[in-house]
């Protein structure tokens, strides 16, 4: 039903001269100036725009926007592109920085806010972050030593990014470069597996093959 729908409103002239201008821009390198984009027609500008980039920054000017953009899109089959910078703390920042690395498209939506942010380079992410995969050779104890010396807390449960907790063969860590907390599960030195955990109810969910930890 929406492919139908979208085919429709695609097919009409004024959508049909956006796509041309896209491809013109995109073949001189050149900018593409649009106005009187007004309601559902960004979201749909958008959707057009994603069949030939891989990465698109949309910026509105209030977080209402934001979401009512986020939505449409989820409407129009967008959903596992679409990225919302919807705080410019650190912690969120360098969460979402990570996602965005993580996929191999994506539509990024945030406020003017976001222009207020100075980012951090590619080379400085991926220096700064270190993946962890099961099988690593990472050690149980250097693992530890490596969580001290990126100033992570070690507590009792794992509740907060920015901190981490032992017990027995179990090391829980919550990464800034994660939206969840991961358990890791030793076996001697070898890291077994790796599991994303609720905070709340502390239960581990499906294993995953490597997680990000970042400093």
């Amino acid at each position: 039903m929406i492919d139908n729908f979208l085919s429709s409103l695609t097919s009409l002239n004024f959508f049909k001269v956006f796509a041309a201008e896209i491809n013109q821009a995109k073949k001189k390198n050149n900018y593409l100036n649009v106005s009187t984009l007004s309601g559902s027609a960004k979201s749909i500008a958008i959707n057009l725009l994603s069949k030939t980039e891989n990465q698109i920054l949309v910026l509105l000017p209030s977080r209402q926007l934001v979401n009512e953009v986020n939505v449409e899109l989820i409407i129009l089959g967008l959903d596992e592109k679409t990225v919302i910078i919807d705080s410019i703390e650190v912690d969120t920042i360098q969460e979402k920085l990570t996602t965005i690395k993580n996929k191999k498209a994506s539509i990024i939506i945030a406020t003017y806010e976001l222009l207020k942010v100075k980012l951090p380079s590619k080379n400085d992410i991926e220096k700064n972050t270190t993946k962890l995969e099961a099988g690593t050779d990472i050690t149980y104890d250097e693992l530890i030593e490596y969580f001290n010396s990126l100033n992570y807390n070690n507590e009792k449960a794992v509740v907060d990014p920015g901190s981490f907790a032992v017990r027995g063969s179990i090391i829980d860590f919550w990464s800034y470069s994660e939206e969840h907390p991961s358990r890791l599960e030793y076996d001697g030195d070898f890291l077994e597996s790796i599991r994303y955990f609720d905070p709340e109810s502390q239960r581990s969910s499906g294993q995953i093959e490597s997680v990000t930890l970042a400093s």
